[in-house]
């Protein structure tokens, strides 16, 4: 298994460091409510019975919808490595039940085998090739036999900026933010995340490579019409460990 040390060794990374504070984009209340509650939606219509499983939210950022995981009876960790993040959310959980945000310490004790599901959506564009084998690697350890690693809001390669942009706008309209997705894009254009995506573009992948991949390090992909995710342009591959 790599160690909590090793997969956060890329954390000087210029993308870890935007996400570790307070990024410079305007995101509203209702954008923030609905991209959440639309993932949380996607995730339980994939798993509809997660009574009794252990749910590992990586890079679970804000969580805003983490307590309809412990409603649906799931036990959910909820972990990011930007410690920004990660204060946010235990302030909003300290006195939930069914729900644990775990600080590096608790994530890198997490034992082998413990976890049902892994969620990392909307994660991956961030990573180099080093850390997403790390992370694969992380999953693949911390996974019982037959539990599933779900790669959620992949970027694909097919997908250019101005097909993500007028998807972005799209879900916006629909979920009644239209405005405030609009700023959105205008912060981006115009604040430090544009200087950021300049040094390091995101991560697209080739699904069929990424699946390859995934079979490497011995993991059963399958790629799901729905994606987990605000974006209907975006993909999500469920990887499950064999049992």
């Amino acid at each position: 298994m790599p160690s909590a040390t090793e997969l956060n060794a890329g954390q000087v990374s210029p993308w870890f460091r935007f996400w570790s504070r307070p990024p410079g984009i305007h995101v509203g209340e209702r954008h923030l409510q609905a991209r959440y509650r639309v993932t949380m939606d996607n995730l339980l219509s994939t798993f509809p019975d997660i009574r009794g499983k252990r749910v590992l939210d990586y890079g679970c950022g804000e969580a805003l919808d983490a307590r309809r995981l412990a409603a649906a009876g799931a036990e959910a960790l909820l972990y990011d490595r930007s410690e920004y993040f990660r204060n946010r959310v235990q302030s909003r959980y300290a006195r939930d039940a069914g729900i644990r945000v775990l600080d590096e310490p608790s994530f890198a004790a997490l034992p082998g085998g413990s976890v049902d599901l892994m969620l990392v959506c909307s994660v991956i564009q961030y990573l180099d090739a080093r850390e997403l084998d790390l992370l694969i690697d992380l999953g693949k350890h911390l996974l019982k036999p037959g539990g599933v690693l779900i790669l959620a809001d992949i970027l694909p390669k097919s997908l250019d900026t101005l097909s993500d942009v007028i998807d972005f706008m799209s879900y916006s309209a629909r979920h009644g933010f239209f405005l405030s997705g609009l700023r959105t894009l205008i912060d981006m254009a115009t604040s430090n995340y544009r200087a950021q995506f300049r040094d390091s573009q995101l991560a697209h992948y080739d699904l069929g490579e990424l699946s390859a991949l995934l079979r490497r390090h011995g993991l059963e992909p399958t790629a799901i019409p729905t994606n987990i995710g605000i974006s209907r342009a975006r993909r999500t591959l469920l990887a499950r460990k064999p049992a």
